[in-house]
């Protein structure tokens, strides 16, 4: 009798929740975002050992969370947002409410680097290398989750090869610049403009920051450099 009593809680909680967590994404959703929501569930089942399954709006099943990703109009409404269109570049924008959290960012990036910015940033994981990726010895469902954040550089790239030629990899560490495979699975597109950005450096001493650019125009493959000099970081991540 009192085993049976002990087991209770657990077959209340089974028959209440389908699911611990339910990622929700819309069929509507671009690759990215539907990417978005894949990374976001596999991670969660991993760091908390519960299963966690992806649905369509109007379609999940009782969860105990619920992550909602992407650009649809009940993230919209929860996040306040007029326009998805007025993110700026790779923006984005995560909120908790109660036990609904939302992603969402400028496309085609934004999401699935808002959902790499929580598994990082709120629930301790790390990618070091496309074969290197580790968790927490703990992990606890983030309490506050409240975040608005534009990268201050619209162009991030390296000549690392695994950072050129992992997608997954590139994505997970935000990079995006010319040097990267392609693909929309992962968001990884050529920036556009006459002008390839080659390699960014940003040095600090003090309040001093300098950016160096060298910028290989397409036409004739001759290197021209430029040097931008700012006041100071603050400047340069408000673009001034």
């Amino acid at each position: 009798m009192v085993k049976r009593l002990l087991l209770l809680p657990a077959l209340l909680t089974c028959c209440l929740f389908a699911a611990e967590y339910v990622v929700i994404v819309s069929p509507d959703a671009i690759p990215a975002e539907k990417t978005a929501g894949r990374e976001l569930r596999k991670f969660l089942a991993r760091l908390s050992g519960k299963e966690a399954v992806i649905a369509s709006p109007g379609k999940e099943p009782q969860s105990a969370y619920r992550f909602h990703v992407g650009q649809t109009a009940e993230i919209k409404k929860a996040l306040n947002i007029e326009d998805f269109k007025s993110f700026k570049a790779d923006e984005i924008r995560l909120l908790r409410k109660g036990n609904n959290f939302y992603f969402t960012g400028d496309r085609p990036r934004g999401t699935l680097y808002a959902v790499h910015t929580f598994l990082e940033d709120l629930c301790g994981m790390r990618f070091y290398a496309p074969d290197e990726t580790c968790y927490p010895e703990k992990f606890t469902i983030p309490g506050k989750v409240d975040l608005a954040y534009a990268p201050c550089f619209s162009i991030r790239e390296t000549s690392f090869a695994p950072l050129r030629l992992d997608d997954e990899f590139s994505a997970r560490r935000k990079v995006n610049g010319h040097w990267q495979k392609t693909g929309e699975a992962w968001a990884v597109t050529k920036p556009s403009g006459s002008f390839v950005t080659h390699s960014i450096f940003c040095l600090t001493r003090k309040n001093t920051a300098k950016v160096i650019r060298n910028i290989i125009p397409r036409s004739t493959g001759c290197a021209v450099r430029s040097a931008i000099s700012c006041v100071s970081r603050t400047k340069i991540c408000a673009g001034s």
